[in-house]
């Protein structure tokens, strides 16, 4: 992560807060093989692992959970909801309670859920 301290011109930056977990991309994308795409295509080990965001997204996409990843190549996927996701007539409780579910859904356990955030700058 670069730290600036003085003034910034023509930089790029990016954030973002999730609640939900961080992992290994391999753990994600091994729960993608044999899944069926809208194409037809059955994703087996060598194509999950040479798309990986295609793969997340088709991953993700029935489950309603979201991924974010950071410009490091450092192989983990933060995968939960944004804050910006809670239903209007949803609690705080029940908001973080499908997020579990919906992980445990996923990975086939249970899982410790957080507030995860990152930022960075590209300038």
């Amino acid at each position: 992560m670069k730290l600036r301290t003085g003034f910034v011109s023509n930089s790029s930056s990016s954030s973002f807060m999730i609640y939900g977990v961080t992992l290994d991309q391999d753990e994600i994308l091994e729960k993608a093989i044999g899944l069926k795409l809208r194409d037809g295509t059955v994703l087996d080990e060598e194509n999950v692992h040479h798309d990986l965001y295609t793969t997340l997204e088709v991953l993700l996409h029935e489950t309603g959970l979201e991924y974010a990843t950071g410009p490091y190549d450092n192989h983990e996927v933060t995968i939960g909801r944004g804050p910006e996701n809670i239903g209007d007539t949803e609690t705080g409780l029940q908001f973080k309670k499908d997020v579990e579910d919906k992980l445990e859904k996923l990975l086939g356990r249970k899982t410790k859920c957080a507030w995860q955030s990152e930022a960075w700058s590209d300038g």
